[in-house]
């Protein structure tokens, strides 16, 4: 029987996901500089890469929009700590965080 994942569990799965998400774009980026036969011997990789930024992308579009938002800016933007302050009180943001969490999670059908 699995157990359902504690929040911080989580949190540290998105982390990793959105560190993953942020190499895959990078290494997609610098592949248009290989040569073509470079571009061959890395296609596994880049097939990876793609599978890794749609899976993240498509996960993020399927959320309502203050999710996402949040989403985007407590992992991806890694703002400043406070951004939230302009838009939620404390209480508010931590509970709508809590539930921009799960429902990524819910997303990915983890």
């Amino acid at each position: 029987m699995n157990k359902p994942l504690k929040c911080r569990e989580q949190e540290g799965v998105i982390r990793y996901l959105t560190q993953c998400y942020r190499k895959s774009c990078q290494r997609l980026k610098l592949r248009r500089f290989l040569t073509p036969e470079k571009k061959q011997e890395h296609k596994d990789q880049q097939q990876c890469d793609e599978l890794t930024v749609a899976l993240y992308e498509s996960a993020l579009e399927a959320m309502p929009e203050t999710y996402r938002e949040i989403i985007v800016r407590e992992f991806l933007d890694e703002s400043a700590d406070g951004w939230f302050y302009n838009y939620y009180t404390k209480s508010t943001f931590y509970r709508l965080r809590q539930r921009a969490i799960h429902e990524f999670m819910d997303c990915l059908n983890v």
